[in-house]
């Protein structure tokens, strides 16, 4: 099995900087009102200087329904068995249009 690291907050930056430079999409799995785990591929757009990686999506998506009722998410990349990363945290959802705009 490979190495675990679980990176300080600047090596975590880093790594997502990293991969959604090289890669851009994620899993982002979402729990919705029925408690069960959903995921689906979404291409980053930025990550800004707290690591807060950001997307964008269909306003009335199922998606940002289950973000609704659970902000809580898991952002996924891997790469083989041995190269992953799994990003734990909370989500919100923006409707300001000059961010989308800039996005």
């Amino acid at each position: 099995m490979g190495e675990v690291n679980n990176l300080s907050a600047a090596e975590a930056v880093a790594m997502i900087r990293k991969i959604s430079d090289e890669i851009g999409t994620y899993m982002f799995c979402t729990r919705s009102a029925n408690g069960k785990l959903y995921s689906r591929s979404m291409s980053a757009l930025k990550v800004d200087d707290q690591g807060r990686v950001w997307f964008l999506s269909d306003k009335n998506s199922d998606k940002n329904k289950a973000l609704g009722q659970d902000a809580t998410v898991n952002l996924f990349y891997g790469k083989g068995k041995d190269n992953y990363i799994s990003v734990f945290g909370k989500s919100t959802i923006s409707f300001d249009r000059q961010l989308i705009k800039d996005l």
